[in-house]
């Protein structure tokens, strides 16, 4: 997994544009090293890096979603011409893809849940 890859996942989704993209590298990197930490101690990330770096970067996009969107409707007008965006439906979006990510990389993630079946008696 690559910075880079990660950053170029990160702005598939996110569509931070070149220029801005420096601003948010702390964030990615620190993305990557979330996704880094999750991993068996066993795993090769050679092997599996496009994954990991999808998965790093959709956590930074989630991350950055917080951070950008408030969920407050936004306006704009001009003359006769009014645009409304509402977008805090991409707080939820962010966070589905985040977990579907997760979900992709759950075989080479440490279990750190706690399951309790039951017990018998």
């Amino acid at each position: 997994m690559g910075i880079n890859q990660v950053a170029e996942r990160f702005q598939l989704l996110s569509g931070v544009d070149d220029g801005k993209l420096q601003k948010w590298m702390p964030l990615i990197s620190e993305s990557a090293s979330y996704v880094k930490s999750l991993l068996k101690p066993d795993v090769k990330e050679e092997k599996y890096g496009d994954l990991l770096s999808s998965a790093a970067g959709t956590y930074a996009y989630y991350k950055w979603s917080l951070y950008s969107n408030s969920g407050d409707i936004k306006q704009f007008k001009a003359g006769d011409i009014t645009v409304t965006e509402n977008s805090g439906n991409n707080n939820q979006n962010s966070l589905v893809l985040w977990k579907q990510s997760l979900d992709e990389i759950a075989h080479l993630t440490k279990n750190n849940s706690f399951f309790f079946e039951g017990v018998l008696a």
